[in-house]
């Protein structure tokens, strides 16, 4: 990279780490918070759809938010509605309006899907060369996991002694402090990023093969993504109803070391160029056969952390692969962050529900339902390449 590219990743991931630091602490520490405030699981249960949601419609409009402001005003606004979401969660929980409390969720929805979007479209175009973008993108997921790791750690301890205002006040300023950073960042020069993104462009790009090609083997590994949330929050799941409450809570810090891991595994591969992972990494299901074996604590951690390292690097890895083959293009490259966040956001949000509904009839028998899914969805992805090229 030369210097102008340098320093544009310098302000990136500084940007990145003052920011995620404090949304990462705020949104814990809301989920945490929830129940105890307004007295219902369903609470929980609907912000979280709310927020869902809300990066959904983000993920589908984002292209045209850049089109219109570019990837720098967007990185700005995505903090200006951090400090929106900030304010509603405040009158929210001081004024126990759970309407104005779950409006701040679906606002810091907004926040994280545009934040995403445009950060890695301003990555992608800071950095031209496409080893060294991978090894910046396998950075962002390294840091992104560090942090989240300190802020499940941390922020069960912080909420005993500090308010909970206290921690909203805290984002509230990181959101404040991040934005020099973007601020800083090098001017587009007139008509270097051609565009033509519209309300349609999501939909259309999704007709693409290459979308194709990375929908089908993502859709197969992220499937059974919502296995650690479910583990580490119910009881009633058959692969986590052997365990206690304070041991299934551990499932969180197992999910930022995943991240963690996935960044240091996706740059060795990227430096050893060890692509046949591509082939493997789908089929993340097989680790859920050693739950026929033994359901105790260790096998239950050991599955859930390689089906969150093996989710995590697969999307990874084709997410990178379809910005990489659209980046001649800087409206393309637009539409197919936007379309690899509302693949990630919709997978993310069905899992758990056919996690649940599956597990709650068929219980450890609907291991053989989700091998041979992704199997299928493998296979029809291998004929997919080999026709297309």
């Amino acid at each position: 990279m030369n210097k102008l590219e340098n320093r544009s990743v310098r302000l990136l991931f500084l940007f990145l780490a003052i920011t995620s630091l404090g949304s990462l602490f705020s949104s814990l520490a809301t989920f945490l918070s929830l129940e105890q405030k307004f007295g219902s699981q369903q609470t929980v249960a609907f912000a979280l759809s709310a927020k869902t949601v809300a990066m959904l419609v983000t993920s589908y409009i984002a292209p045209v938010i850049l089109n219109l402001l570019a990837e720098k005003r967007s990185l700005i606004l995505s903090q200006i509605s951090g400090l929106v979401s900030i304010a509603l969660l405040l009158v929210g929980f001081n004024y126990s309006s759970q309407a104005c409390a779950i409006l701040g969720i679906c606002t810091s929805g907004f926040t994280l899907a545009l934040m995403n979007i445009a950060f890695v479209s301003e990555l992608s175009y800071a950095v031209r060369d496409q080893e060294d973008f991978r090894k910046q993108s396998g950075k962002r997921t390294m840091l992104i996991g560090f942090l989240f790791l300190a802020a499940a750690l941390l922020v069960p301890i912080t909420l005993q002694y500090v308010s909970l205002n206290s921690i909203f006040c805290f984002d509230g300023i990181t959101f404040v402090a991040s934005m020099p950073f973007v601020m800083l960042l090098p001017d587009v020069p007139a008509g270097s990023r051609s565009q033509s993104s519209d309300i349609f462009s999501v939909l259309r790009f999704s007709f693409d093969r290459r979308a194709i090609r990375f929908l089908i083997p993502v859709s197969a590994g992220l499937i059974l993504a919502g296995i650690l949330p479910l583990s580490s929050s119910s009881g009633q799941f058959f692969l986590s109803s052997g365990l206690t409450k304070s041991v299934r809570e551990l499932g969180w810090a197992i999910e930022a070391g995943g991240m963690i891991l996935t960044g240091f595994v996706y740059k060795w591969l990227v430096q050893k160029k060890h692509w046949s992972a591509r082939v493997v990494l789908p089929l993340n299901g097989f680790a859920l056969l050693l739950a026929l074996v033994s359901q105790s604590a260790i096998s239950v951690f050991f599955i859930l952390a390689a089906i969150s390292l093996s989710a995590s690097l697969c999307f990874q890895i084709f997410r990178d692969d379809l910005l990489i083959s659209a980046a001649a293009h800087q409206a393309e490259t637009r539409t197919a962050s936007a379309f690899s966040e509302l693949v990630r956001s919709l997978l993310f949000s069905i899992s758990p529900v056919l996690l649940s509904f599956f597990g709650a009839r068929y219980g450890i028998d609907m291991i053989y339902g989700f091998i041979a899914l992704q199997v299928a969805l493998l296979l029809v992805w291998l004929s997919f390449r080999r026709t297309a090229n």
